[in-house]
């Protein structure tokens, strides 16, 4: 299912484009971002290996987290945004 990515213009900003800055901002976007990896690559149109590469940039520049979450009745792997109330402050 395609849906709507919304970028920030503060995002721009923090050094990070193309594939990784999509991703980004569909994390941003949630508290617990949900979703196997498949289920993103596809969302995104790019290949696993793309979307690891992708994780690992964002991960390995402070921006999100991979995090066990609480789900309705289970914990489950998520993709979280870090400082999700100051990096937007900080870029504005």
């Amino acid at each position: 299912m395609k849906r709507d990515i919304v970028i920030h213009n503060w995002m721009w900003k923090i050094g990070i484009k193309g594939n990784d800055l999509l991703l980004y901002a569909i994390i941003y976007e949630h508290e617990y971002y949900f979703a196997t990896q498949k289920e993103i690559a596809e969302l995104l149109s790019i290949s696993l290996p793309t979307l690891v590469c992708c994780l690992n940039r964002l991960m390995n520049a402070g921006l999100i987290d991979m995090v066990y979450a609480k789900r309705e009745y289970s914990t489950a792997l998520a993709y979280h945004a870090i400082d999700k109330q100051n990096i937007s402050k900080r870029y504005e």
